[in-house]
């Protein structure tokens, strides 16, 4: 069986968005820990793919503003071992069904198909090491095929991905820091419609008219910069507690430059956009060690108060009604 592709299936009961790649991600994090001490000998091809059910995003909110949620989505996440775990390139992706219809989610037809952006890219796993720190330093580059319905939206083309993750361990602990900066190719500067549609606002021969196309107002994002922060602490019977908090800034293409017509409080140049997700998870390796069971919750949102007057608690939001951002999961993992 040692050359056959290795699958590692989550089965989900989860309420947040994405989770399946949070399984993933999670499931990741706590192999990489396994293998550190394990020095047997691995198949070349090897995989992950996660099958999860999401609630959420209004589904536990009483009164008018409750918007059900239910998506159904399968997270693949396939990998070649170029040089055991220290070299390896990977595929992700993932296809979800979305069964109801729900504004939170932009979701306006039922049992609607959806396909993720397919991403590719390679890391070098413990490149360098800081030994004065114990800090292993492990980069990686990935590229991104704009194949979901958000990229088409947004005509974006692709994007290109750079980053490096930092590693240190102490005992029963794991930090990790990672940082990432990315780059889309977009064909407009603002998110377009097919003009075929008949949109409303769009004028016969007006600037919003791009041929065959019309941009909708706003602008597309061309830089992204993220930074995430994980603390896995090993506990007694193989549980494993683990914190993730992801901190995204994005900027926009700029735009609206300044001229003798601008207001004194207007603002020029790039848009600039924060996103938050934070995850509090508990998994458990069963003595059986193929399986994996996993509880948690994940919250994604932006970090300030619609006002901007207050930060937002990062690891939950059942307060405002309108962007209840929380969500649970449940997740058995099983590898062989």
């Amino acid at each position: 069986m040692k050359n056959f592709v290795r699958l590692v299936f989550v089965f989900s009961l989860v309420v947040a968005p994405l989770a399946s790649q949070v399984a993933l991600a999670q499931t990741s994090v706590i192999q990489e820990q396994e293998s550190s001490s394990d020095d047997a000998e691995k198949p070349k091809f090897g995989g992950r793919v996660a099958l999860s059910n999401t609630l959420g995003l209004g589904t536990f909110v009483a009164g008018s503003d409750q918007r059900e949620y239910d998506l159904v989505a399968i997270s693949v996440n396939p990998f070649w071992r170029v040089e055991g775990d220290k070299r390896v390139a990977f595929m992700k992706f993932s296809v979800s069904q979305e069964l109801l219809q729900n504004y939170e989610s932009a979701t306006t037809t039922p049992n609607q198909i959806l396909l993720s952006d397919l991403e590719l890219g390679y890391v070098h796993n413990n490149l360098y090491k800081i030994a004065p720190l114990g800090i292993s330093v492990s980069p990686y580059i990935s590229g991104v095929v704009g194949t979901s319905l958000a990229s088409r939206y947004a005509n974006r083309l692709g994007v290109i991905r750079v980053g490096s993750k930092f590693g240190y361990s102490y005992k029963k602990t794991m930090l990790m820091y990672e940082t990432r900066v990315g780059k889309n190719f977009n064909r407009f500067t603002s998110p377009t419609v097919d003009a075929g549609l008949g949109v409303a606002f769009a004028r016969d021969q007006g600037n919003e008219d791009l041929g065959g196309v019309i941009a909708i107002g706003g602008r597309n994002i061309e830089f992204s910069w993220m930074n995430r922060g994980t603390a896995m602490f090993t506990l007694p019977s193989k549980l494993y507690l683990t914190f993730d908090y992801v901190f995204v800034k994005y900027f926009t293409y700029a735009a609206d430059n300044e001229d003798g017509l601008t207001p004194e409080n207007g603002d020029s140049g790039r848009g600039v956009r924060d996103l938050t997700q934070s995850t509090i998870d508990l998994s458990w390796q069963t003595p059986k060690k193929e399986l994996l069971f996993s509880v948690g919750a994940s919250t994604s949102q932006s970090p300030l108060t619609s006002d901007n007057s207050s930060i937002r608690f990062p690891f939950f939001d059942f307060i405002s009604p309108n962007s209840n951002r929380t969500t649970f999961y449940l997740a058995l993992t099983g590898t062989y």
